[in-house]
């Protein structure tokens, strides 16, 4: 059984060989997004956010907001000309790299959220959702359509088996907002770009961190049949007996600890085993075919094998992949917790809002 025949038969309610591991079973479309999305080693994306590099990965520059009042969005978001992005140059060049015996996901990465997050802020985006949310879904609806024509052109180009659309809307301890505001804003526009993609004929996969388990039923009901990268701080088993044969949860691994682990972590491979292993249509990451822990890939080495795409070399992710330590500046989990902060309303508001950021009651 090949990688994408043991693929499919986990989405279609078969009998896979194994749990596949993603840097080793799948083709990664990586450089789509980065042109129209998210630049992978930093820069300035089509929008005009800076991006700054961390260990961890790419994030907005600190402080450097677009806007701060979501009823400003229409005077500086400009959506890019599809045709304008480079696609067709990063397709070309992602396609002589992938193996046609292995499926193709072809990630977008920065949701409706943390598109909103990248503009304004987390604090100034909280406070948009509470106060002006019907602003808020203008702006959704406008970008999910900005969504929809690039994923349209990545999937004509790269022909993928599975779109994945990342939008990290909770923290360890919760969502960033009330379920029922991601449900009145975020939701219906996920559900358009999900629809969109299965439209094509491909399977739509939900990327969100982090303990969602509050709106992971959504995911499924707007058409998501994975769901990446359920980690522990979420009742798995009970999803997946309630999602058996609908949902694939992709995930698993124990996240408490180092955020980018050295190989062969004796306390990475044990919990997702016994939380999800026995379980029915389950991917567990980073699991492979073998019993013993996969070696690490870092954040870095992804980065680096992207950088080497773009360079136009052909080196693996695995030969690229190397371990960085705790000496070479990467915090714990524990250590990088967001704290409790107070967020409050602008002067100009009458009203003030306290939220503590990761609660798992929300904003709303």
């Amino acid at each position: 059984m090949t990688p994408k025949e043991n693929f499919y038969a986990m989405i279609n309610g078969g009998e896979p060989e194994y749990a596949p591991c993603f840097t080793v079973d799948f083709n990664a479309s990586v450089l789509i997004t980065n042109n129209a999305d998210q630049p992978w080693q930093g820069g300035v994306d089509p929008f005009g956010v800076t991006w700054s590099m961390t260990h961890e990965g790419p994030i907005p520059k600190p402080g450097d907001f677009m806007f701060t009042e979501i009823s400003d969005w229409e005077k500086y978001v400009k959506f890019p000309d599809v045709d304008s992005l480079g696609l067709e140059q990063m397709a070309a060049i992602e396609r002589q790299n992938m193996d046609p015996n292995k499926p193709t996901v072809m990630m977008s990465v920065c949701g409706i959220f943390e598109r909103m997050a990248a503009f304004m802020g987390f604090e100034n985006t909280l406070i948009a959702l509470a106060e002006d949310p019907e602003e808020c879904m203008r702006f959704a609806e406008a970008f999910a359509n900005d969504k929809i024509a690039v994923i349209e052109r990545g999937i004509d180009l790269v022909h993928p088996d599975m779109v994945a659309l990342f939008d990290d809307v909770a923290t360890a301890r919760g969502l960033f907002m009330s379920p029922e505001c991601w449900r009145r804003v975020i939701k219906p526009f996920d559900k358009k770009i999900a629809d969109a993609v299965r439209a094509k004929g491909i399977i739509f996969c939900m990327h969100t961190c982090g303990k969602c388990e509050d709106i992971v039923d959504d995911y499924v009901e707007i058409g998501a049949q994975w769901w990446n990268s359920a980690q522990p701080m979420n009742d798995l088993k009970k999803i997946m007996e309630k999602h058996a044969g609908r949902l694939v949860v992709d995930g698993g691994w124990d996240s408490e600890g180092p955020a980018i682990r050295t190989p062969h972590r004796k306390s990475s491979p044990k919990r997702p085993n016994a939380a999800c292993g026995s379980m029915p249509a389950t991917k567990t990451s980073p699991s492979s075919r073998s019993s013993s822990p996969p070696p690490a890939v870092p954040w870095n080495s992804a980065r680096s094998w992207a950088s080497s795409l773009i360079r136009g070399e052909k080196e693996s992710t695995t030969t690229r992949a190397r371990t960085l330590s705790r000496s070479e500046g990467h915090l714990s989990v524990r250590e990088a917790r967001p704290q409790p902060v107070i967020v409050r309303i602008r002067q100009s508001s009458h009203r003030r809002l306290m939220a503590e950021k990761g609660a798992n009651h929300g904003i709303v």
